[in-house]
Order: structure tokens, then sequence, then C-alpha cells
């Protein structure tokens, strides 16, 4: 039993579970929602059993790949055993399901982008669709791990129009983040035969467009005025990771520092958030 429930830690990749909790949160904070059951229930359905899900359909249907990638087997990805794969699958079934039919509940656009987060989260990794092997496609959909969430909180909190370039500007960073990830695993995904933005595109255009949308996210977060320049400080050391990881010809690295920016990203917009929730 202690086994079960610590592949299910690693496969769920505990160091990302704030990329999709956070983003609902603040949206559905920020959209006029009050702390009580439904956000709660929210923030521990995006923190654990939607990367479970996410990530454990990914590692069971990307295990052929990943085991001829050396950065596999850590916080970056589990290597899951093929004994474990239908428990794997089975438990992200079984545990998300509870959480989504409570927050369905919400009303119907909101139940509507939950059950496409759902979707995607399988459609990325499982067959048929395999999304990530759609260059261009595998980009949005991965995006729309961390941009749903969010969208999902601003929905069922109560529409508010002043968060949607703030949306559209995670839904571009998250654009970003998939195509620099992919640039490391060309190799890999080449010798399992798996196409990505990255295969399609190459090294050098891929990371240039990395940078460009990095700024593009950037610039649409400067909207906001002198609130967001703090978080505008934070956001330009993206391109600039790009722009070294490139020049360095070492994207592993980079993606780890990556990593990182993120939580400086998270903890800077984390004061924002409570600057505005509190009227300071």
């Amino acid at each position: 039993m202690i086994k079960r429930i610590k592949i299910l830690l690693l496969a769920s990749r505990p160091f990302s579970w704030v990329n999709t909790a956070f983003p609902f949160a603040a949206a559905y904070l920020l959209a006029g929602g009050q702390p009580g059951p439904f956000f709660t229930v929210g923030c521990l359905f995006f923190l654990f059993p939607f990367n479970l899900l996410m990530y454990g359909v990914n590692d069971v249907y990307d295990y052929e790949s990943d085991i001829l990638n050396p950065r596999k087997g850590g916080i970056e990805g589990a290597k899951i055993p093929k004994p474990y794969h239908r428990f794997v699958l089975g438990a992200s079934t079984v545990i998300c399901l509870p959480f989504a039919l409570y927050l369905i509940t919400a009303n119907l656009i909101a139940a509507l982008i939950l059950a496409l987060l759902l979707i995607d989260a399988v459609a990325y990794s499982a067959p048929p669709l395999r999304l990530k092997e759609r260059p261009f496609i595998d980009s949005v959909s991965s995006s729309f791990h961390f941009a749903g969430p969010a969208l999902f909180g601003l929905m069922a909190a109560g529409f508010n129009q002043q968060l949607v370039p703030a949306i559209l500007a995670l839904f571009v960073w998250g654009l970003a983040s998939h195509a620099f990830g992919a640039i490391q695993d060309i190799e890999p995904d080449k010798q399992a035969g798996i196409g990505s933005i990255a295969t399609a595109l190459g090294q050098t255009a891929t990371s240039w467009l990395c940078i460009a949308l990095f700024v593009l996210a950037a610039i649409i977060t400067s909207t906001y005025g002198a609130v967001s320049y703090i978080l505008l400080a934070a956001l330009s050391l993206y391109p600039l990771n790009v722009w070294w990881s490139w020049r360095t010809k070492n994207f592993n690295q980079g993606w780890r520092r990556w990593m990182w920016l993120n939580l400086l990203c998270g903890f800077v917009f984390t004061q924002i958030v409570l600057w505005r929730w509190y009227g300071w």
C-alpha cells in the first residue's frame, strides 16, 4: 500500500501542483469568489487529483520514450513500472471523480470548461488523439492545462472582464513554456517516433518562438499598470533564460531554472493577489 501511494505521488509531480492550483485560486478570488467549501475543494482538486490524472496518464502512455529519456525519473516525470500502469490509470479516475462531480455544480459554463479540462488532460497523452504528438496543437493543449483552471475559477466565481488579459497572458506563457520544455526532448522524441512543436521547428526556431511568446505574455501583463511592474520584471527572466539555454545548448539546465522561475513569479503574483484582495 505504501508503495502504491508513493507511486501516485510521484506520478502527480508535486513540484508542479502549484502551477494548476494557484491559477484557479487566484482567478476565483479576484473574480469575486469567497473562501468556502467550493474554493477549498477546487484548490484540493487542482493540487493533486487533476495533476495525477494529467501526469499519470502521461507517464503511462509515454513509458516507452521516458525510459530512453535521462531526465525522467525525478521531479520532471516519473518512470512508472509497467505492472502499475493499470493501477495509476484507475486510481487517477476514481480520485478525480468525486471532486469533479462536486465542482460541476458551479454553473453550466464552468462545468463545460471543467469537462474540457478533463478531456484535454487525458487526450494530450492517451490514444487515439495523443495531442502531444501533433505539432503546435501540442502546445495549445498543454497550455490549456494551466490557463484552464484559471478560466474555470473565473467562470465559477462570476465573470470579471478585468481578468481576461491575465488569463490570456497565462495562456501565452503556457504556449512558450511547453515549447521550451519540448526542445530538450527532441532527440528522445525522434528516437521514439514522437512528433512535437520542437521536432517540427528545430532547436533554434523553437527557441526564438519561445522568446517571442514570453515577451508577448509580459506585454499583455503590463496592461495592468503600476501594480504589474514588479511581476513584469520577474517575467523578463523567462526570455533571458531561453536565450541563455540556446546559447549554451544546455536546455535541461534551462528547464530546471524555469521551474525555479515559476516559484519566483508565483510568489510575486501571490503578493499582487493579496494586495488586490485586501485592497492595500
